[in-house]
């Protein structure tokens, strides 16, 4: 059986260096607004998107564990959002995504150490409590 469906054909939110990502594979054809044409490069930053390499291993993922985590890309996450606040940046304008809940988790812990304020959406919240 056929479902109808429609697929997004122009994103007004993300900036075109993270929509690049998702038109490389599972949208082609998908356009940016105008809207986000014009974002700024974060204040301390030379490019808006970049991708780490590193050898540390992954915590997790063995029987009765559901998901991942990695100290050490916490660790950093932690210090590139304490980072760009000190630039001047508003603490609202920062976001931190990560796939996996045990990611989310440390991150989580890390940042309240670190007294920086953590919302969580309504799907996160869900996922943590279930």
């Amino acid at each position: 059986e056929v479902f109808p469906f429609e697929t997004l054909k122009v994103q007004r939110r993300m900036r075109p260096e993270i929509a690049d990502l998702l038109r490389l594979k599972l949208y082609p054809e998908l356009e940016d607004s105008a809207s986000v044409l014009g974002y700024p490069v974060p204040k301390g930053y030379e490019k808006a998107l970049f991708f780490l390499d590193h050898d540390n291993l992954e915590q997790g993922g063995t029987e009765g564990s559901t998901s991942w985590s990695n100290e050490f890309e916490a660790t950093m996450i932690v210090s590139l959002v304490r980072y760009t606040i000190r630039q001047r940046s508003s603490a609202s304008q920062v976001a931190v995504l990560t796939p996996y809940v045990g990611q989310l988790l440390l991150i989580r812990k890390l940042l309240k150490k670190e007294r920086m304020l953590v919302q969580l959406n309504e799907r996160d919240i869900d996922t943590i409590v279930n």
